[in-house]
């Protein structure tokens, strides 16, 4: 398939002029139909070697065709000008109609990788629009009972897969699924620009642009997608876009520190590890930010639901077990038996991973034999993913600031705002989750 992001680029400034047109000239108009499906290699699968209890992506949907659903579909003349503008379905099906002042010889039409509802969008390190295009095709008579369908068009193959478009079909599942049935994101996430896919974008993030992995900036609802994102949706673009969720769920200034160390030691560098230890403001962000893709990707009924940074899945070579550290269902403290790791330097309370798997609890349906009979999925989905719109605004105990000091311009509490003021809070406004907290070995 042909691209061309720059012409459409500098055509969506300008693209509602066309059609304002329209209605006091229509001397010729007509439907297009068909389909648009890309190639989907995105990593996180559950494995065929495992029984897939839950499972929301199995390795049957990977390496295959799916379709572009919930895009952005555009009808172009052969000059450029819009005509027309409509979106796929779920199944990446589309009917879209045209007018112009007089019929076209060609039409063109472009799919975008905009969620339909403006959500979302996805661009280049340049900020140029990413889009595909079937090329000029020979115009028919057509109207909205016969429409000119132009068939299926796809995007990518198994060998060069379409990065985009693989990431964009991560963000549209997890919105679809999880964020769309939460009235504070429906409310707030919008208009959400990911760009991709480089370490350095200069003056886009910040004025340097640089990261080490993937970034996301809450404030202007950006996102940067590292050289290696494309195809690892758990641990990047769905993580990311995460994080533009919990701050539109209540803005909050987020602090610098990160990795803890034991008392009377220098923190090191932040490992990014979901079982390195971290103060518990950051291990509570890095968790819930990880969360909505969590549960995309897993019913509350998962045996063993799995997250981690991957092209492939997060099971051994068989697939029948999930690797260290990637089991989110697992708990290190069941049925009152603490095999917690409480070493001095590394306690598991400090891990993202508790915190997930807290989150997980929280969300389940799953008995963990210990009075564990509560999930969040059966009456509270959208509360759980709500509350933290009800913190208190302010920096004291278990408020939306608490890290900060009360003029925050110094951080003097970096475990605040963690797990423990999410248990609080909800316990203030849906119920107690003390045994499912306790089950995760307490995280900060």
């Amino acid at each position: 398939m042909n691209r061309n992001i720059r012409f459409l680029f500098l055509l969506g400034v300008a693209m509602a002029l066309p059609l304002a047109g329209a209605d006091s000239a229509r001397a010729a108009d007509g439907v297009v139909s068909g389909n648009w499906r890309f190639w989907n290699q995105n990593g996180n699968y559950c494995p065929t070697g495992n029984a897939c209890v839950g499972a929301r992506y199995p390795q049957s949907v990977y390496n295959s065709w799916q379709p572009v659903s919930n895009g952005t579909v555009w009808i172009l003349d052969s000059g450029g000008s819009l005509l027309g503008a409509g979106s796929t379905d779920t199944a990446g099906n589309y009917r879209v109609a045209w007018s112009r002042p007089t019929f076209p010889a060609q039409i063109q039409v472009i799919i975008l990788p905009f969620q339909k509802d403006t959500r979302f969008f996805f661009a280049n390190t340049a900020g140029q629009w990413i889009n595909n295009t079937s090329g000029n095709l020979t115009t028919a008579v057509s109207s909205s009972t016969n429409p000119q369908n132009i068939g299926v068009r796809s995007i990518g193959t198994q060998t060069a897969p379409d990065w985009f478009y693989n990431a964009y079909w991560a963000a549209e599942r997890q919105w679809r699924d999880v964020m769309a049935l939460t009235g504070v994101l429906t409310a707030n996430f919008t208009n959400v620009e990911v760009r991709g896919f480089a370490n350095t974008i200069p003056g886009y993030l910040t004025p340097t642009g640089t990261f080490p992995s993937s970034a996301a900036a809450g404030a202007s609802k950006r996102v940067q997608l590292d050289s290696q994102a494309g195809l690892t949706p758990q641990a990047r673009a769905m993580h990311e876009l995460g994080h533009i969720a919990t701050y539109v769920t209540h803005p909050w200034q987020f602090g610098a520190n990160y990795t803890w160390a034991p008392p009377g030691q220098q923190p090191g560098a932040a490992t990014w590890l979901a079982t390195s230890p971290e103060f518990g403001s950051a291990a509570f962000e890095e968790a819930f930010a990880t969360h909505y893709g969590n549960i995309a990707f897993w019913w509350d009924n998962a045996v063993t639901p799995t997250t981690c940074y991957s092209t492939a899945h997060c099971y051994n070579t068989a697939g029948t077990t999930p690797t260290a550290g990637t089991n989110i269902e697992a708990t290190s403290y069941p049925s009152t038996t603490n095999n917690c790791n409480t070493t001095a330097t590394n306690p598991e309370s400090r891990w993202p991973l508790s915190a997930m798997r807290f989150f997980w609890d929280v969300f389940d349906n799953r008995n963990d034999a210990d009075g564990d009979s509560y999930s969040a999925n059966n009456g509270h989905f959208w509360q759980h993913l709500h509350n933290l719109a009800w913190y208190p605004n302010g920096t004291s105990e278990n408020q939306h600031e608490d890290p900060w000091n009360p003029a925050k311009d110094a951080l003097t509490e970096p475990d605040g705002r963690g797990s423990r003021s999410y248990r609080e809070n909800y316990r203030l406004n849906v119920r107690d989750i003390d045994i499912l907290w306790t089950d995760n070995c307490s995280p900060f």
